[in-house]
């Protein structure tokens, strides 16, 4: 994961390995995404949609939402608003 952080918002790069995924959560955080490499299976409060390079996706603050690459895995362009702490927080860890 690679983050860039402003003020208001947020961008974050997510490498997903073939077949993995991540679980059902929400966050408080507006989240607006991009398909860069492969595909991901996205379930959107209860709505599934697969997602290929160039599909971009949103999701409202407190949705419940998951995902799930393909056999190739994915590479996805996420931008939260506002920024993540908990994302912040593991980046400054990493450092």
């Amino acid at each position: 994961m690679s983050i860039m952080v402003g003020d208001a918002m947020m961008a974050n790069w997510v490498r997903i390995e073939p077949d993995a995924g991540v679980p059902m959560h929400s966050h408080p955080n507006e989240q607006v995404g991009v398909v860069l490499e492969g595909e991901i299976e996205m379930v959107v409060a209860g709505e599934t949609r697969l997602c290929r390079p160039g599909d971009a996706y949103t999701i409202p603050g407190h949705v419940p939402h998951s995902g799930t690459a393909g056999p190739g895995g994915c590479l996805v362009l996420d931008f939260f608003s506002p920024p993540r702490e908990d994302y912040i927080a593991q980046a400054r860890a990493k450092e």
